[in-house]
């Protein structure tokens, strides 16, 4: 089966449903199985020159206990590789995800990082930006092809913070962001991601997180 984005006219109905604070639930079925062809890449022996740091939120992060153990338990199901936090700007995506890594770290032995996208101009420079946050030095290959080399027998989780102006643009463009997540999850087994966007990514075995408003004193949001 192809693995890539679903059909449009469905997807966007979901988007519709995210943005205004509807649930659903994950997508049927699953990352491929290590049956399903894979991207065919070297592995390279890359050694990172200090474990990485993430980052401290700028202010402190209260009011979000039932969400950050809700996709703390999807990241931590072996079924769920790919967690997506759908929310308007504003909502608060950033300083969920960090409290939800901190939680995870002990579970990755390679470590969580922490990969901030909103200054990208365009999603082939994801590479790149992943590979700074590893603090791995560039290589004579392309920095997609050293990525993927490196992740295949790592078991870490990537969190990729800001996607939404990195996804494809429309049906006619050759490739957007979401396309390296499906390499990705295809290349390293053991890889995890947890990705804030205003929408949802449209790949198989995306597990989509709705983020809400804050509840008020009325319990309503």
């Amino acid at each position: 089966a192809r693995i890539g984005r679903k059909d449009g006219r469905a997807a966007r109905g979901r988007d519709d449903r995210a943005l205004r604070g509807d649930s659903f639930p994950a997508d049927e079925g699953a990352i491929p199985s290590p049956r399903t062809p894979t991207v065919d890449v070297t592995p390279h022996t890359i050694v990172a020159t200090a474990p990485p740091l993430l980052p401290m939120p700028a202010t402190s992060f209260v009011g979000r206990t039932q969400e950050i153990g809700a996709i703390t338990a999807l990241l931590a199901d072996g079924n769920t590789r790919l967690v997506t936090v759908v929310a308007p700007g504003g909502m608060g995506k950033t300083q969920l995800s960090l409290a939800v890594t901190a939680a995870l770290q002990p579970a990755f032995p390679d470590g969580v990082h922490f990969v901030p996208l909103a200054l990208l101009s365009a999603p082939e420079h994801i590479p790149a930006a992943i590979l700074q946050s590893l603090q791995l030095p560039m290589g004579g290959n392309s920095p997609r092809a050293q990525l993927l080399g490196y992740l295949q027998e790592k078991q870490l989780l990537l969190v990729l913070d800001n996607f939404e102006h990195l996804l494809l643009p429309s049906p006619d463009a050759v490739a957007g962001g979401e396309n390296l997540v499906v390499e990705l999850l295809q290349a390293a087994p053991q890889v995890k991601l947890l990705v804030t966007c205003r929408e949802r990514l449209n790949v198989q075995g995306e597990a989509v997180f709705v983020l809400g408003g804050f509840p008020s004193p009325t319990g309503k949001r």
